[in-house]
């Protein structure tokens, strides 16, 4: 079991959450996905990109793609205001419900917000990105999607990208089973969850498809969580 991928063989069909149930949804998932890691492995790409987003000497401009309920944009807005760097935010999801919740929980700061499908966005003016990430989003992808996906990151972002995600593994498979038995009600939750682990990248798989996707500078680091943090910077400079 997790030897390969199950997407590979049969593709996910979506599940569906009707429109009045998503702010519910996505409370639940943030409180899970925060105790799991995922806000420490983005908070590590964030540090990641500092000194770059400094160095521009000018607002930097942010992409989320998937951005869901906002959350990770919020930790970074957090991140940005304390080390005093102004920033344009972009938050791309192609649900609208999403969109909508995230329109009401993310106030005070003004976010583009987006509807849609991320290759199919047209930046404003024209301008990339400086930085495009995103969290617990890859693995929706098949190899040949991923490949794809990879090669349209390196080139929208201007800077760089980074991408947090799980990674197929039986031991965390099987923990978080047990977990979601007796902490995670959320039949949906539950299992979207469960199939993001299924369906996760290895290490080694993200090596070949950013080589597959003509990326060859890149770094793979695993963080908190059985999560994988892939970044790759735009110029030569040390990763």
């Amino acid at each position: 079991m997790l030897e390969t991928r199950f997407i590979e063989d049969e593709p996910e069909k979506s599940i569906d959450i009707p429109f009045q149930d998503t702010p519910k949804y996505l409370q639940q998932k943030e409180k899970l996905d925060a105790f799991w890691g995922g806000h420490t492995s983005c908070h590590t790409g964030y540090q990641l990109f500092h000194h770059r987003m400094v160095k521009l000497q000018r607002p930097v401009t942010i992409a989320q793609l998937g951005c869901g309920g906002a959350y990770e944009l919020l930790e970074l807005k957090a991140f940005l205001d304390k080390h005093t760097i102004t920033a344009k935010l972009i938050g791309i999801d192609a649900n609208a419900a999403n969109i909508a919740f995230a329109t009401k929980n993310f106030t005070g700061t003004d976010v583009n917000w987006i509807v849609g499908e991320y290759d199919d966005v047209k930046w404003l003016n024209g301008q990339k990105p400086d930085i495009i990430f995103s969290s617990l989003y890859c693995h929706n992808f098949t190899s040949e999607q991923l490949i794809y996906h990879l090669h349209w990151l390196k080139e929208n972002s201007q800077t760089g990208f980074f991408i947090s995600d799980l990674k197929r593994n039986k031991f965390a498979y099987g923990l978080f089973k047990l977990y979601a038995l007796f902490f995670v009600r959320n039949k949906i939750l539950r299992k979207k969850t469960l199939d993001a682990i299924k369906n996760g990248f290895t290490k080694e798989e993200w090596k070949h498809l950013l080589n597959k996707a003509g990326i060859r500078r890149f770094k793979i680091k695993e963080t908190f969580a059985n999560r994988l943090l892939i970044y790759v910077k735009q110029d030569k400079d040390n990763l």
